[in-house]
């Protein structure tokens, strides 16, 4: 990656006008202190960095590119960096450039209404004593960590900036599992409705479940191989007591890879089911036209017999011939469906 010694602040080309401002939000804590700020301009956040303090600065929204461009102008962050973090469907990855780490993931939510996946990118630059996160959309997705910090909960407020990354990285690789969870039960609701009956649109809603875990799957190899960066990384930014957390976190992606196998394992069954389901079907319907058509052969055959136009046939000049042939027909139509149902035909 280039060195941050160079001057990176001018060489980012945008095009796109800026269409809404960035929500800045800025918290700084240490043990015994805690407050809580939001800034209209970003330059009233810099006076709190490089504090004893560790600082977290969350910046809502990408298209507030001046607002990023200033942010990397005050730390000398690589223009090449800005452009990961506003370029949004980056692929999971880390840079350490010694200053800072650069890392960059996305945070996946569940559509309750369209049952289907949202992705949000999240990008991160650890220092030694902040760290500043870029969300892709305003929203509250840090929330719990927020909670944490205020209410002084667990070791988060005695430890560093490093320990700060652990938990927001953290917190976006459950939501996988979350996620995960999610796809699991939409893998049991298909089941179920393979089972009852084996609806037209089956396939449709395989492939976008299939899909989701594709995407899923292409945002966690790149992720664990992100975390095991962070674990194996010499960077004095991270210290080795908090170095075990970050092994935490690899161990989560393993059991998420383990179980997006597992799911594409199931949803190929489930595939396979329901082929074997429609094939199924298929062949009871055709079974029932079959013995149909196998009743009305005979009949057929005597309708058509007697349907000849000849002048001199037996039973034409009977006044109960119709009757009797009409009867014959009856009989031979109950005969082969007692023999039909006692062959276990249909």
């Amino acid at each position: 990656m280039p060195q941050n010694s160079e001057n990176n602040s001018n060489h980012l080309e945008i095009e796109e006008e800026i269409s809404e401002k960035a929500k800045i939000a800025l918290i700084e804590y240490d043990a015994d202190n805690y407050q809580d700020k939001e800034f209209e301009n970003v330059e009233d956040a810099f006076k709190f960095f490089h504090n004893k303090s560790v600082t977290w600065l969350n910046i809502a929204g990408l298209d507030d590119v001046n607002t990023i461009q200033k942010i990397a102008g005050h730390l000398n962050i690589h223009h090449l960096i800005v452009e990961d973090i506003i370029m949004a469907n980056q692929r999971p990855k880390m840079e350490d450039s010694g200053e800072y780490i650069f890392v960059v993931m996305h945070m996946l939510n569940f559509d309750k209404k369209n049952k289907d996946l949202l992705s949000e990118q999240i990008s991160f630059i650890i220092g030694r004593d902040y760290v500043i996160t870029f969300q892709e959309k305003i929203g509250d997705i840090f929330n719990g960590i927020k909670d944490r910090i205020k209410q002084s909960k667990g070791r988060i407020r005695k430890q560093g900036a490093d320990y700060l990354a652990y938990a927001l990285i953290d917190a976006i690789v459950d939501r996988y599992f979350v996620f995960m969870e999610k796809v699991e039960g939409r893998i049991e609701e298909l089941e179920d409705e393979i089972t009852n009956d084996a609806v037209k649109r089956i396939p449709q809603k395989l492939h976008s479940v299939r899909s989701n875990i594709v995407y899923v799957r292409k945002q966690v190899w790149p992720l664990r191989e992100l975390i095991n960066s962070l674990t194996k990384s010499e960077s004095k930014i991270i210290s080795k007591v908090n170095n075990v957390y970050f092994h935490s976190i690899y161990d989560h992606t393993v059991q998420i890879i383990d179980t997006i196998e597992m799911c594409q394992d199931i949803l190929g069954g489930l595939h396979d089911i329901y082929l074997s389901t429609v094939s199924n079907r298929l062949n009871e319907i055709i079974k029932v036209l079959t013995v149909f058509t196998a009743l009305f052969i005979p009949l057929t055959l005597i309708a058509g017999i007697y349907g000849m136009n000849f002048k001199y046939m037996p039973g034409l000049d009977w006044q109960y011939g119709y009757y009797f042939v009409v009867g014959a027909m009856a009989v031979i139509f109950v005969a082969l469906l007692i023999f039909f149902k006692q062959k276990r035909w249909f």
